[in-house]
């Protein structure tokens, strides 16, 4: 997990570092959620989200991108849930975006 988490921080300074440049406006409005991914239970959060979504497209082939994002959702909240945590729909699904996003940039897509 320490390796996790080291690649969480790496990927959200890289993020907070661009956002910082583009301008107040987009820095202003991600900002609550870049607090909440450094926080302990967001790292716990995104940690999970990094699971899911690799084992979804580990296992899911083919399926399309709504049925992947539907059971990476299902797994997260399963995974959080065995921990104690329960966070908004809204907080997945962006956790669930930034590890697409994430596992997408290190294949070079």
């Amino acid at each position: 997990t320490t390796v996790i988490k080291a690649k969480i921080h790496e990927f959200f300074d890289k993020a907070i570092a661009k956002l910082k440049v583009v301008g107040g406006e987009v820095w202003d409005f991600l900002y609550p959620f870049i607090q909440l991914f450094m926080s302990e239970m967001g790292q716990a959060v995104a940690q999970a989200a990094m699971v899911a979504v690799t084992e979804c497209a580990a296992t899911m082939g083919e399926a399309d991108g709504q049925e992947k994002r539907k059971a990476a959702y299902d797994k997260m909240v399963a995974i959080l849930a065995a921990k104690g945590i329960t966070v908004g729909a809204s907080v997945i699904y962006a956790a669930i975006e930034a590890a697409v996003q994430n596992i997408k940039a290190k294949e070079g897509k």
